[in-house]
């Protein structure tokens, strides 16, 4: 019986290197915690600037024929505390609209606190409501469709004043938000320093 060949043993495998493995999370959160320390508003200095903002915008536009001008002033007055409270010179358009936004938010808000003094401390709520009926029926009138009517009846009943109250109100933040949040923009834009070449 012929002797079995052995075959030689293979050579080793050279050894892999191994690599230390770090945290996915860990580059991603120290790059949001890095950004936000350099770029977010300081949050007090923020909140603040917008609610004194808010207040003025709110006393200014209970004033008659003043409501246009006095919401855009609570953003501009919100990016002008802004820059007083944090020395900066560079607030950016988007910074600008986020406080003006803000503000007009504050400013509704004081605006309902006193619209709602004024007509429950002083008994308006009868000629408030009535007022509203009148702007119905004077929308019925001038508004004979079949389908309309039928709206307008429904907005006559309780219910239907109840939501369009709060569709009004609705309607009225947002032309608050939007009107102190382009004031901000523009006033972000007014101050901002020129480029460096």
């Amino acid at each position: 019986m012929p002797d079995a060949v052995i075959s030689p043993p293979p050579p080793p495998r050279p050894e892999q290197p191994v690599y230390q493995q770090v945290p996915r999370s860990w580059p991603v959160q120290q790059d949001y915690r890095s950004f936000h320390r350099q770029f977010a508003p300081y949050r007090k200095e923020f909140v603040r600037s917008a609610v004194y903002a808010g207040i003025i915008g709110a006393i200014l536009s209970a004033l008659p024929f003043v409501f246009l001008f006095a919401v855009p002033l609570a953003g501009v007055l919100s990016v002008v505390f802004y820059r007083k409270r944090t020395a900066a010179l560079d607030v950016t358009p988007s910074t600008g609209l986020r406080l003006g936004s803000l503000a007009g938010l504050c400013a509704f808000g004081c605006f309902l606190v006193l619209l709602g003094i004024e007509t429950l401390g002083l008994h308006h709520a009868s000629e408030f409501r009535q007022a509203m009926v009148d702007r119905i029926h004077q929308a019925q009138a001038m508004n004979p469709d079949p389908q309309a009517q039928l709206v307008f009846r429904y907005f006559l009943t309780p219910q239907g004043m109840e939501i369009m109250m709060i569709l009004g109100l609705v309607f009225m933040c947002i032309i608050f938000v939007l009107l102190a949040g382009l004031g901000g923009t523009v006033a972000a834009f007014s101050r901002r320093s020129p480029p460096r070449g």
